[in-house]
């Protein structure tokens, strides 16, 4: 299935050097390109520079802040470098904005896990299975929560 954050088919398609080269072109005709900064967002991200991203995403939503898929990535990258709160915030910013972003469901959901809101954690899964319904992570997610709860039955359900 094709990642629907690459839009430009720079990790589907290229190497990641390649991918570098494209986006050096792609920049060199218009740096403030919200696609290029995109481009440039994921790859950093790939190599787990994430505080080079968040400047990325920052730039983004300077040009565009509706740009959902932008507020999920930098909630993404505030996640891995352990700010969880602010990284909550910006996944419900992009689901605001794009309710079908299941990515950041599924993200929300398991910073709600880990703080012990089973109940909203287990909402937002749902809401990822309804969003993408042929996403595997999604149901297990979502099962998995339900059978950490107690309902063993109704987890294995949703994982099978």
């Amino acid at each position: 299935m094709p990642d629907p954050d690459d839009r430009l088919g720079l990790r589907t398609y290229l190497t990641p050097e390649e991918a570098k080269e494209f986006l050096s072109v792609a920049k060199s005709l218009d740096p403030r390109k919200e696609i290029v900064l995109f481009g440039e967002a994921k790859i950093l991200e790939e190599e787990e520079r994430f505080i080079e991203a968040i400047e990325k995403y920052r730039n983004i939503l300077i040009i565009n802040p509706m740009q959902a898929r932008a507020l999920h990535g930098m909630g993404f990258v505030l996640e891995k470098i352990g700010k969880k709160e602010e990284a909550m915030q910006y996944y419900k910013f992009a689901i605001e904005k794009d309710p079908d972003i299941t990515d950041a469901w599924i993200n929300m959901g398991k910073l709600f896990f880990e703080a012990g809101k089973y109940d909203e954690a287990i909402k937002a899964f749902k809401k990822a299975t309804e969003v993408s319904p042929h996403m595997a992570e999604a149901w297990n997610n979502y099962g998995a929560a339900l059978a950490y709860i107690g309902e063993e039955e109704e987890g294995i359900k949703a994982i099978e």
